[in-house]
Parts: structure tokens; sequence; C-alpha cells
């Protein structure tokens, strides 16, 4: 997972790496992801 100011940051980086334009995810709708996918690792009977 790569962040990015911008969609043209995004272009210049897949240029520079020679790398396709992956999916794109509004930082909202990565911290929602994470909310969910690390929700319960303070917890004390978490296991991996």
């Amino acid at each position: 997972m790569q962040l990015f100011t911008s969609e043209a940051a995004i272009d210049d980086w897949c240029q520079r790496h020679r790398l396709p334009k992956g999916d794109i995810q509004p930082i909202e709708n990565i911290w929602k992801f994470a909310q969910v996918w690390y929700g319960n690792h303070l917890r004390e009977d978490w296991k991996k």
C-alpha cells in the first residue's frame, strides 16, 4: 500500500517505476479498513 497526496503524484510514481496504476482508494476507506483489520489487536485475548 502506498499513500500519495494527489492522483498526479500517483501517475508520476507509476511512470517513474514503470508500473501500472493499481486500485486507488481515498484515505477514509483505508482508515475504515484498518479499523476492522487491526481493531482487536490491543485486546488482551487477541491471538495471531
